[in-house]
């Protein structure tokens, strides 16, 4: 059985088979590596280090562009109109996106790129002209700020990045004057702050709600399309620890790893990952996501819960896992 002391609860429905059931996974620490390996030779490391000044740039750069309230009312409509999950404004788009600035068309890019020294300017520019997309993120974590802040309100903008040599209790903010701030990494700020962090969505920014399976199924005869099909699908998802451990990491980007067999003697797959989503720390987040789907109801299923930490660390979190040893 389930143990009963969990972190984790998700909820499954069976289709095709007359019952449902309940699944609570044991919380596991220290996983021993991370799961998500990247195509890109490049280590998430080497990227997170390689591309912190540029984000102290377009931090900093923000910010004094923001000490004049028209330009803060830029930024706050296009917060108000983003449809990505926790309104994002994906880096690469916000930053080049033309705008009309005084009667003149113009980008983001060029104007911010204005208060930084002319030597570096250039630089930035390019820099910001060939962004990859999906690389930062510049939003509000707290849905309170997205929800509340105007273009009348105070404002600090952070830098979050990972360097060895870097005190990681600390971030480095700067107000609206350009001066630098810094912010304790676990206490949330008192002044609303929007945040330049590498992506943990992974390009990733609309909410998947129904996700096919990857598996095949077989029909019950060649002749006509009727499939016996035998699927689990999650319901809601219910996680009480935030993995998100700092208050600038906004949501949890939850992921499973499901594997399963057909039979008692038969042998496992490979893992197969499956998105769930957004999901916060102590609220249900309802979802309908098929995770499992066969032409025989007798599978066996293993599945693992992780915490996706994207461009952020490189270092996923285990959250939960189990086997269960019979679906019927």
């Amino acid at each position: 059985m389930p143990p009963r002391n969990s972190e984790v609860k998700l909820f499954l429905v069976v289709s095709l088979i007359i019952f449902s059931f309940l699944i609570s996974f044991q919380s596991c620490q220290n996983p021993n590596e991370p799961i998500r390996k990247e195509a890109n030779a490049t280590s998430l490391e080497k990227i997170n280090l390689d591309s912190f000044p540029l984000i102290k740039q377009i931090a900093k750069s923000l910010a004094l562009f923001s000490s004049n309230m028209q330009n803060r009312k830029i930024i706050e409509n296009a917060i108000k109109e983003s449809n990505k999950k926790e309104q994002i404004l994906e880096a690469s788009e916000f930053l080049n996106k033309s705008l009309i600035i005084n009667s003149k068309t113009t980008t983001l890019r060029d104007n911010i790129s204005l208060f930084l020294p002319k030597k570096e300017r250039n630089n930035f520019q390019k820099a910001i002209a060939k962004l990859q997309f999906g690389l930062f993120d510049i939003y509000f974590p707290l849905e309170k700020w997205r929800k509340n802040w105007t273009s009348k309100d105070e404002l600090l903008v952070a830098a979050v990045g990972y360097r060895k040599d870097s005190d990681k209790s600390k971030i480095t903010a700067y107000d609206l004057q350009g001066n630098e701030v810094l912010l304790s990494a676990e206490r949330v700020p008192a002044i609303p702050t929007l945040v330049v962090y590498p992506s943990e969505k992974r390009g990733q920014y609309k909410e998947i709600l129904v996700q096919t399976s990857n598996f095949n199924t077989k029909k019950i005869n060649s002749t006509n399309s009727v499939t016996n099909n035998y699927s689990t699908k999650t319901n809601s998802i219910y996680i009480k620890k935030n993995y998100d451990n700092f208050w600038f990491g906004g949501a949890m980007e939850i992921y499973l790893k499901i594997k399963t067999r057909i039979g008692a003697y038969g042998y496992y797959g490979g893992w197969v990952e499956k998105g769930l989503g957004d999901v916060y720390a102590n609220q249900a987040k309802y979802i309908t996501v098929e995770i499992a789907s066969h032409s025989t109801s007798d599978y066996y299923m293993q599945v693992e819960i992780w915490e996706d930490d994207g461009w952020g660390s490189g270092n996923d979190n285990l959250v939960a896992d189990v086997t269960y040893n019979e679906i019927r």
